[in-house]
């Protein structure tokens, strides 16, 4: 099999990107998510959970593969645009790591018919999203410095909300994507042997492996 592509992101190298995964990726929607801070710290934490070794020919070429996609609405910008890429840069990550971080752009309307569940995140209503169960299916659904407009709302299955003081008025997206990314993976077994979640963790491989 092939490395794992590093640019140009079309169906053929994301089913490819989705093969190589250990676990079940974690889906993230940014809708109209365009402050570059938060883009370059997003990154930061998608490169974060890299696994190397995944079905790459050779060892010593392996490049990690993120556990996490992301899909641009609206008006999101790509992570390789110039002030995000320089900001992810100067923390000694190279360009072709940011390259090879799983994004496409996308609709809500779109990832609906694809059969993905959508889960909105919000301040203030929905469950705690700290119980939540998150399916193969789910997509986390974040907006922008505005927040979730009406119609995108219409589209959601479910909401969810971070326990937060109520001396917060809300949460940044680099302090949700973490609170929301790593308890996850960490449940489907992507840092080593997970009895609970060792299930889902099968049945992606062997859905995985028909795809091939």
């Amino acid at each position: 099999m092939s490395e794992l592509p590093l640019q140009n992101w079309d169906e053929k190298q994301w089913e490819l990107w989705e093969s190589l995964c250990r676990v079940p990726p974690v889906r993230l929607a940014l809708v109209n998510v365009n402050m570059p801070s938060d883009l370059a710290q997003l990154a930061q934490v998608i490169l974060a959970t890299g696994i190397a070794g995944r079905s790459i020919t050779r060892e010593s070429d392996a490049r990690p593969v993120p556990h996490v996609a992301t899909y641009l609405i609206g008006e999101s910008l790509d992570f390789m645009q110039p002030k995000i890429r320089n900001k992810i840069m100067s923390w000694n990550i190279s360009e072709e790591a940011i390259k090879s971080i799983p994004r496409k752009p996308a609709t809500l309307e779109d990832l609906k018919k694809q059969g993905f569940r959508l889960v909105g995140t919000s301040p203030s209503e929905g469950v705690n999203a700290l119980n939540y169960h998150w399916g193969a299916a789910d997509v986390a659904v974040i907006g922008g410095d505005k927040g979730l407009s009406a119609k995108n709302r219409s589209f959601l299955d479910e909401m969810i909300k971070i326990p937060c003081s109520t001396e917060v008025p809300f949460l940044t997206i680099p302090t949700v994507v973490p609170l929301l990314t790593y308890p996850v993976l960490n449940q489907r077994g992507l840092w080593g042997n997970s009895s609970k979640q060792s299930g889902l963790s099968s049945n992606f491989r062997q859905e995985q492996a028909l795809k091939c």
